[in-house]
């Protein structure tokens, strides 16, 4: 990636290519969004990055979904900073890193988990630091997937119990800074959050929103010149085969839809084990164009699991060929493939669903290939199982 960027830049297509205006060099970086926006969404993982980000995207203007600082952040980006799984004060300081860069979006959007997991309130407060003269708006609802904000605290619709604190409460304790002005709505339904924006986009000044997928929506509903493709076709629906699933969440959400997708063939979920059989057992699937559930057989220690998650997925990558359409669950997961694979980022195109974003790798050997990425916790019973079946049907 080149240091720096030619003026006409605008967006990103990952091919090396000469600028049109200035025939200048530019890698990666090209132009491909005309909308006046300087859309910046900053996460704590790497599938709320695209899921937000996919409210805003369409395949003939996809959004760069990134996960290395570096010189020369584009202007139009989502970030995983990576930040879910580290302690407060370390997950600060990453953030550090992207902060002068997310607020100099419009908007600028801080994607925090829909139940309130990682460090949102510690990395919330360090940015209203440097956020002087801002309201910091705070709808963290998600109504698709039955997460609220009511009463000032976070709910799902299947528990009786909030999921934390009040929310203003709970940053004030934390140092959130009085030089910006706090706002925390509720919200229950997306027409809810529609108006959450409206009336904070009529009251001027700089916003720096924090919320989830679900705000992302309400925003990109909002304002057609913050999308980057007002007009163009929506992600396809469109899934090639064969599907090979990459699953490192332990969600109990995660665990029903596998059970659902192999009830009529169990050999499509193969657990890899220390067993080099098992690698060979995926890739005589994939060769025969049968779609593969892969998942980690592990009993140890919880801290080790996700270094264990990320060795096995790693040793089955370095053999398997690119297939049809990848399927991952989980922001940790899907990092730890994509840096398997040698990609440099994502390009993310829309999304099936609400939480379930359409994007294709960029770089590495799965250069092109198309993914579908979920958080471990979203999605109805039966989503891999459509998945599969729309796989299959394709093949």
């Amino acid at each position: 990636m080149t240091a720096s960027r030619p003026p006409c830049w605008r967006g990103w297509r990952g091919r090396a290519s000469r600028c049109a205006s200035c025939r200048c060099r530019v890698i990666r970086w090209t132009a491909t969004v005309t909308e006046p926006t300087r859309l910046r969404i900053l996460a704590d993982d790497l599938t709320g990055a695209l899921d937000s980000a996919a409210a805003f995207a369409t395949p003939r203007a996809p959004i760069p979904v990134l996960w290395r600082a570096a010189p020369g952040l584009p202007a139009i980006a989502a970030i995983d900073a990576g930040t879910r799984e580290l302690g407060a004060a370390s997950a600060v300081s990453r953030q550090d890193g992207f902060a002068d860069w997310l607020l100099g979006g419009a908007p600028a959007f801080k994607k925090i988990d829909s139940l309130l997991r990682g460090n949102w309130a510690e990395e919330v407060a360090a940015l209203s630091a440097r956020a002087a003269g801002w309201r910091v708006v705070v709808a963290p609802a998600f109504p698709f997937h039955g997460r609220v904000t009511r009463g000032g605290r976070q709910w799902t619709l299947d528990a009786g119990e909030p999921l934390g604190g009040d929310i203003a409460a709970v940053l004030r304790e934390v140092g959130f800074s009085a030089v910006a002005a706090l706002r925390v709505h509720d919200a229950e339904s997306d027409a809810d959050l529609d108006r959450v924006v409206a009336q904070e986009t009529s009251c001027g000044g700089a916003v720096l929103w924090v919320g989830t997928g679900g705000l992302a929506a309400a925003l990109a509903r909002s304002r057609p010149a913050w999308a980057t493709g007002v007009g163009a076709p929506v992600a396809s629906r469109h899934v090639s085969a064969p599907l090979l699933a990459f699953i490192g969440s332990h969600h109990p959400v995660t665990r029903a839809q596998i059970g659902r997708a192999v009830a009529d063939d169990p050999g499509r979920h193969i657990r890899l084990s220390a067993n080099p059989g098992d690698i060979d057992a995926v890739l005589e699937r994939l060769a025969r164009g049968l779609s593969c559930l892969v998942t980690v057989a592990f009993e140890g220690a919880r801290a080790d699991a996700a270094r264990v998650i990320a060795e096995r997925f790693a040793r089955l990558l370095a053999r398997c060929p690119p297939p049809g359409t990848l399927f991952v669950a989980g922001g940790e997961t899907l990092r730890d493939v994509a840096v398997a694979i040698g990609a440099e980022g994502l390009a993310v195109e829309g999304a099936r669903e609400p939480g379930l974003a359409v994007s294709r790798l960029r770089g590495g050997r799965f250069d092109g290939v198309r993914v579908l990425s979920k958080s471990g916790a979203f999605g109805a019973p039966d989503l891999l199982r459509g998945l599969v079946d729309a796989a299959s049907s394709a093949s």
